[in-house]
């Protein structure tokens, strides 16, 4: 199989209801044929044509007699992905790329439509001029949702969240310490044509630009480095702040309001944990203290942390079934730290999941907030008095964030934590006073769309 067929795989796959991200590694782990330069290009290409799908939609249909809408699913990808290569790729020319789709579509024993394909194409690649092109269709966003980040964070704002989502994907890591030091990682990494940068934030991530396959790496097929935006990376961190050990413990009273019992396990409940990267970081940080649940809602979800627990090797994380609807009494008051990193509409992650943006509604974000509270107030009890709720989300949706937030101090028994002392110093500033909580924005922020905010149980 091509890389253009490959990619015209996923895009079905994607049309069908998978997730890109999912429909993409496992194409890639299929073709086992394909090399670093061969899985760039099926990545980018899937990405963009995803990410300006309105677009090259508009522009088919200015050219073609049958609406995108009517045509054959593969034959509807076939001209979507080849005219996002003419319209935004200009290292194949025109005629390859053309030649190559009349050929994928031949090869699909569609001959009969090899004829209409060179056509669209040829006339897409002829125009120079396109009109009717508003902001909706260029930035492949609904207006809808362009409206709505007008009227929370205004246009500059939003300009800047447009161009960060469609800016391509930026892939970090943290190191497993337990496993692998700094220096001998670093040097595995370059000699395999790897080269690493420090993220912005928080210290310990870093910034991977590959060069080849992540799977073929022997950092991450030995449990060395775990793929994760920086942003979830901080959200673990900030959790089990009061308790690192580390040797870089951050800034806050103890979660008692007096100095915590140094050897007694600290017990953590992560309610959404798949694919469990928080769950990892937490227990690394916590060290032999760790007495981490993860929890997730499905038997899938629990066996893929399962697989990248022991590729880790992470220890004291005990990854099950449970949702987080159902109330466990045994857990009730037990836990030192509840992390909810609840589901939601995944606004703030659309650049690695750009196919988001046509699956959501705001009747879907309202329907989420009314789980993400019913969640929250289930889980909730579980956090003992003195404890700590930490709520996060991966959208930029103030209706998932801030409201939610705001329930949280106002309906359940927990009061704010200011995020502000334990927060790296460039976030510091970033933080809605008083509250403390924190809102990242892609275009904005050096990461993915993000929320979190802090909660202590009140004592009594």
């Amino acid at each position: 199989m091509t890389p253009r067929e490959t990619a015209v795989q996923v895009l079905l796959a994607v049309e069908q209801g998978e997730k890109s991200h999912l429909a993409l590694e496992e194409a890639l782990q299929r073709n086992t044929s394909l090399d670093a330069r061969d899985e760039r290009f099926i990545r980018r290409v899937v990405r963009g044509t995803l990410e300006k799908r309105l677009l090259l939609d508009h522009r088919i249909n200015q050219k073609s007699k049958m609406p995108v809408e009517k045509q054959k699913p593969r034959i509807r990808q076939i001209l979507r992905m080849s005219a996002y290569q003419i319209c935004f790729m200009d290292k194949t020319p025109d005629a390859a790329v053309i030649h190559e789709a009349v050929e994928m579509t031949k090869r699909a024993h569609m001959q009969g439509l090899a004829g209409f394909v060179n056509a669209v194409l040829r006339a897409v690649s002829r125009e120079d001029h396109w009109t009717g092109e508003s902001e909706e269709i260029t930035s492949g966003i609904p207006e809808w949702l362009l409206s709505q980040w007008r009227q929370e964070y205004g246009a500059e704002t939003t300009a800047r969240m447009v161009a960060g989502i469609t800016g391509g994907e930026r892939l970090t890591f943290t190191r497993q310490e337990a496993l692998v030091g700094e220096e001998k990682l670093l040097q595995s990494l370059e000699v395999e044509g790897c080269r690493v940068e420090k993220a912005a934030f928080p210290e310990s991530a870093r910034v991977l630009i590959l060069g080849r396959p992540l799977k073929t790496l022997t950092a991450f097929q030995r449990g060395w480095i775990h793929i994760q935006d920086i942003s979830s990376v901080l959200a673990a961190e900030l959790a089990v702040a009061e308790y690192r050990t580390d040797g870089n413990k951050m800034t806050g009273r103890k979660a008692d309001g007096q100095k915590a019992e140094e050897d007694r396990p600290v017990r953590v409940l992560d309610v959404c944990a798949a694919p469990g990267g928080k769950s990892i970081r937490m227990a690394q940080l916590l060290g032999s203290r760790a007495q981490v649940r993860a929890c997730d809602l499905t038997a899938e979800k629990v066996e893929r942390m399962r697989e990248n627990l022991k590729r880790s090797g992470t220890k004291g994380v005990l990854p099950m079934v449970q949702d987080a609807r159902e109330f466990v009494p045994a857990w009730e008051g037990k836990m030192d730290i509840v992390l909810a990193d609840l589901p939601c509409s995944g606004l703030g992650v659309m650049g690695r999941k750009p196919e988001i943006r046509y699956l959501i509604s705001p009747e879907q974000i309202d329907s989420l907030q009314c789980l993400q509270r019913e969640i929250l107030q289930n889980v909730s009890r579980y956090v003992r008095p003195g404890g700590v709720l930490l709520y996060s989300t991966c959208t930029i949706c103030r209706a998932e964030n801030t409201e939610n937030a705001a329930f949280i101090r106002e309906q359940l028994p927990f009061e704010s934590v200011d995020l502000r002392p334990q927060l790296p110093e460039i976030l510091q500033n970033e933080a809605s006073a008083p509250e403390g909580w924190l809102q990242l924005l892609p275009g904005v922020h050096p990461s993915d769309g993000f929320f979190v905010a802090k909660f202590r149980r009140q004592q009594g």
